[in-house]
């Protein structure tokens, strides 16, 4: 598991700069603005270089394949993290990712303390 990724997506959401559009169901808005823990990794370049949000909203590599990040299983996300399927599951599915996280502070703390214990 790659832990200073996770932790680097846990430092996006506390930095979040619209808190309250916070939600897990999708990855970003169709203005390109982040939702979602990985909406909120993907549009911080000072933080990776790997992916970005679409002009619609979708999760995408930025280099590589054009077209969007098939889900949160993509082999892309996998390996970007170190992370297993069954975990990809537990930090990013929809609604359930993050413990069903509510808020963005709420997300950074579940990926925080499912860092620590898996280390």
């Amino acid at each position: 598991m790659n832990k200073k990724r996770l932790l680097l997506v846990a430092k996006a959401l506390r930095q979040s700069k619209r808190p309250k559009e916070f939600t897990m169901r999708v990855f970003g808005r169709n203005c390109g603005t982040p939702c979602c823990a990985l909406g909120h990794y993907a549009v911080r370049h000072d933080l990776q270089s790997v992916f970005s949000l679409n002009k619609f909203g979708y999760l995408r590599r930025v280099k590589g394949r054009e077209d969007g990040v098939s889900g949160i299983n993509d082999h892309a996300i996998l390996k970007h993290f170190g992370i297993t399927d069954e975990q990809s599951q537990e930090l990013f599915r929809g609604e359930r990712g993050c413990g069903g996280a509510l808020t963005a502070i709420a997300a950074a703390e579940y990926i925080e303390a499912f860092v620590e214990r898996n280390s």
